[in-house]
């Protein structure tokens, strides 16, 4: 019995560690690619600025 609670106190340690390392992982990928779609947002917006332009000519 001690052994096993030894063992589940341990998973439990190696289980909030992972998390919040992957979690931290995972925000700065989001964080990555939000900051790409606004980029690329605001590109599209001068392409189609440019197409506005040109039809009118």
């Amino acid at each position: 019995m001690n052994t096993n609670s030894i063992e589940e106190i341990r998973l439990v340690e190696s289980n909030q560690v992972l998390p919040s390392v992957f979690g931290d992982f995972i925000l700065i990928s989001l964080s990555k690619v939000v900051k790409k779609l606004e980029k690329l947002k605001l590109e599209k917006l001068k392409l189609e600025k440019e197409k506005k332009k040109l039809e009118k000519k």
